[in-house]
């Protein structure tokens, strides 16, 4: 791979971006873009985020592994679980928990349907660096 080569894979577009429903969300597709059982990285916020097809439901994760700040992935996942690429590391969908080593955690992010369109959260649903500031002050 050419310098410019990632030069043209890091110019991606930033998704359109409209306020619904009291929170900020982000126009990142259509279903027909993401078929069952498959999974794309988009761009929300300068964040990729991973989107993934589970049954026809579209679950929304952060596409970077924290253990090796690489990305996870679209290519193995269930209705609960993605497996990062690199090490097979799963992270939940509901929490972005990893349960093989919980100190590992990924941001999540809600969805919001409008008939085809998928709408993604600008902002994740509990960010991770807020999270740690809550934790250590309850300790």
């Amino acid at each position: 791979m050419s310098l410019f080569d990632i030069k043209g894979w890091m110019r991606k577009e930033p998704a359109e971006s409209r306020e619904k429903d009291d929170r900020k969300f982000v126009y990142v597709g259509r279903m027909s873009d993401i078929p069952v059982g498959s999974g794309k990285v988009v761009v929300v916020m300068g964040r990729d985020v991973g989107l993934y097809n589970c049954a026809g439901t579209i679950k929304a994760i952060e596409n970077l592994c924290p253990h090796n700040n690489r990305p996870i992935g679209t290519v193995e996942f269930d209705d609960q679980h993605v497996t990062c690429l690199w090490h097979g590391l799963r992270f939940a969908f509901d929490s972005g928990v990893c349960p093989e080593a919980e100190h590992y955690r990924v941001e999540t992010y809600s969805v919001r349907m409008n008939g085809e369109e998928i709408w993604v959260s600008a902002l994740p649903d509990d960010p991770v660096e807020e999270r740690k500031t809550r934790v250590s002050r309850s300790h």
